[in-house]
């Protein structure tokens, strides 16, 4: 065979090849690249959910503590109402709870985390948060209108017993408003507690785990389209709950302990804290 012939292919495929190569090593590199850079911005996301999800933990806890403080001071009014003869008016009053907002991080909804689980639950707790307060401030708000309506009949001269009577089912339906609050805080907590453990322990093993909790089987689907929209359905948001039952009642028991420490004794409403959200 012409080696001059050969020469000549071998330079042709050579010139070809060089750049195809290049091309691909190229896009190969890029791939690499952002794929590592995803899994670093991972990472990243659920470094600061679970250190956010932690603020707002701590912020509902003091929250309840407050509210279970506030309460007593309202029935300790009423008492004392109650104790008062029928011949004066009755102006006793104690300062609203000295509870700041619960801790709210507005970006976590926007976090790229491939879990429909945490993407869920981080929903719920951004809207449930944002509701708290709201409610704190509504709550605020109502209070300081129940202590200017009786300074009101207090002016106004109405009967005494009248006044004493309004006042005092003014207060008892506030109370009620407080009870029903702080269950709605403890509804919110036990959520927060549930994606903070999922959320660590996908840091901590984070393939292996999610493929536990929301790896996909055609076992029991044609496509990926029913697989997808099984993932959207409350079923199986409430199965990992189930998988993570355990871990969910140990961070429990150590979120009261912490609270216990905190403040030497908690209120009944946390010590009652069920292992996992209704």
């Amino acid at each position: 065979m012409n080696p001059e012939f050969i020469y000549n292919w071998q330079q042709l495929i050579g010139s070809a090849l060089g750049p195809f190569l290049g091309v691909i090593f190229a896009t190969s590199g890029f791939w690499l690249k952002s794929h590592v850079g995803k899994k670093r911005e991972i990472r990243e996301h659920l470094r600061r959910i679970e250190i956010a999800l932690a603020r707002s933990l701590n912020d509902q806890f003091d929250v309840l503590i407050e509210l279970e403080a506030f309460i007593e001071r309202i029935d300790s009014i009423v008492h004392s109402i109650k104790e008062v003869d029928g011949t004066t008016y009755c102006l006793q009053e104690t300062n609203f709870a000295p509870m700041t907002d619960v801790f709210h991080e507005p970006d976590l909804p926007t976090f790229k985390i491939k879990s429909y689980y945490l993407h869920n639950k981080i929903l719920f707790i951004d809207a449930g948060i944002r509701n708290t307060n709201l409610c704190l401030e509504r709550l605020r708000s109502e209070y300081e209108g129940l202590k200017s309506k009786n300074e009101f009949m207090v002016a106004q001269k109405v009967p005494f017993t009248t006044q004493r009577e309004s006042y005092i089912a003014n207060l008892e339906s506030f109370k009620r408003m407080l009870q029903g609050f702080s269950k709605y805080v403890v509804a919110g907590l036990k959520t927060v507690v549930q994606a903070r453990v999922y959320s660590r322990k996908m840091n901590a093993k984070h393939r292996y785990f999610l493929w536990q909790n929301e790896g996909h089987s055609f076992k029991f689907y044609l496509h990926r389209r029913a697989i997808d929209a099984y993932h959207r359905e409350l079923p199986a948001i409430d199965r990992i709950d189930k998988n993570i039952e355990e871990l969910v009642k140990a961070e429990l028991d150590a979120a009261k302990k912490m609270a216990t420490e905190k403040y030497g004794e908690i209120p009944e409403i946390i010590r009652n804290l069920p292992p996992i959200a209704a």
